[in-house]
Formats: C-alpha cells, structure tokens, sequence
C-alpha cells in the first residue's frame, strides 16, 4: 500500500509514518521542519519519501501531487496537521492560524485527494480530529469548531462519493489528550503516544467511519453530548 501522511514530522504522524514502512508500505510524508523530514527519511530510506511545504500555501495541492508522484501513486491520505491554542483570550491572528491549517489547508489537501481517488477509482482519506469537536470549548474556540468541521465535511464527501459510485473510503479519528510536543498544558488523562498510535493505525486499517481513541475519552464523548446546550454554555471548562 502506498500512503501520504499530511503533517508528520512528530507526533502522531510520524509514529503512523514509521509504523507504516516497518510493515512494508510505500509511504510519503509532508511538513515544514525539513530537518525533521529527513531524520525520518533516514529511519527507512527505502520506503519513505518526503516533501517539505506548508498546507496553507495556494500551491499546497501540487506539492501534494508531486509527492503523490514520487510515490508513484497513492491509496490513502492521512490529514495529521493541526494548530491550535489553549487560552480563555480569543486573539484573532492565532484563531485565524487555527482555520488557515485545520480548514483551508485541510480542505485544499483533502478534496486534492478526494479528486486524484475519483480519478483512480477508489481510495481512502482519514483525518486526526479530537474530541475537543464533540462541543465548542471557550477555552479553544477555534480549535474546537475547526475540528468539528473537518468531521462534517469528511461526512459530506462520503456521501458526494456513495452517490456517484467513486469507491473512496473516510475515517474520522477522534482521540483524547495524546502527550506529543503540541500538548503545553496539564491535561488530564493524557494517554501515551505509542499506546493511542496503536489504536489508531488499527482504526485507520479497518477502514473505520468513526472512532475515538480511547475506552474512557468514548465515555466521557458520550456523557458530553448529554450535557443541553444551555447548560453547557454556562460551564466553566479549564
């Protein structure tokens, strides 16, 4: 199988990178830090390729492209890049930071993708979420609803693609808190990143609609979506 990780320089899309190419894959990965990319190109030379650009850039869909073409060819996509911030202020320059990677990158990436899967005749797009999408938290407004819409708009290709018969398959991965370089805060229940990137390799391979990583966060996801809207709104979430 031949697969392109948007965003895995560290963290969860590094550790799916190189789970990927110990398994045999084909794999391509993409980010901003070149000296990350090729510390990890250097793990499995053979079977990773890399290429440096930034998903909010207007050419980001050819760089995507190009590296789909040094692969030559991809089956699945994998949307790991993601910003976002911890804080009750809401500051317009780092809100609008969060919708240039998690909207507008993610959007140029994954409909890049969804037409190159048209073409070939089938595919499969995933994207790592979080459960920060169940609710829209103050404390990360942007973060929150950038996330939720990546989800629904995996949900509206879906059915773009079951009604025209394009054979691509989604995945929306939901975890908790994952202790990588992007958590800065003392967040409970932070699981380790080797544990949850098991979890998610499985979910992605199954070929998963929806799943969130893990037992105890699918719990606390379920109690959340109890919570009325009206009420929500009035608690004070750290």
């Amino acid at each position: 199988m031949r697969v392109i990780i948007i965003g895995g320089t560290s963290g969860i899309g590094r550790n799916l990178a190189l789970k990927y190419s110990s398994r045999g894959d084909i794999v391509g990965v993409s980010g901003r830090r070149e000296e990350l990319l090729k510390s990890l190109k250097e793990e499995a030379p053979n079977k990773i390729f890399t290429k440096s650009f930034d998903v909010t850039s207007d050419n980001a869909d050819a760089s995507f492209l190009s590296l789909v073409e040094m692969m030559g060819g991809v089956d699945l996509c994998i949307y790991c890049a993601g910003y976002g911030v911890n804080t009750r202020e809401i500051i317009p320059e780092k809100e609008l930071t969060a919708v240039e990677i998690n909207v507008k990158g993610f959007v140029r990436i994954v409909t890049t993708a969804f037409n190159y899967f048209k073409e070939k005749g089938s595919g499969h797009i995933a994207t790592i979420s979080s459960i920060a999408a169940t609710k829209g938290l103050g404390i990360a407004a942007c973060y929150s609803s950038s996330k939720r819409f990546q989800a629904t708009y995996l949900e509206a290709l879906e059915q773009v693609s079951n009604t025209n018969g394009f054979h691509i398959r989604f995945t929306t991965i939901q975890p908790g808190f994952i202790r990588t370089d992007f958590i800065h805060h003392d967040y409970p229940m932070v699981m380790d990143l080797e544990y949850a990137a098991k979890k998610i390799f499985k979910a992605i391979n199954g070929c998963r609609r929806f799943v969130v990583i893990d037992l105890k966060w699918k719990i606390i996801v379920f109690l959340w979506r109890l919570i009325p809207k009206w009420l929500w709104v009035k608690l004070k979430i750290r």
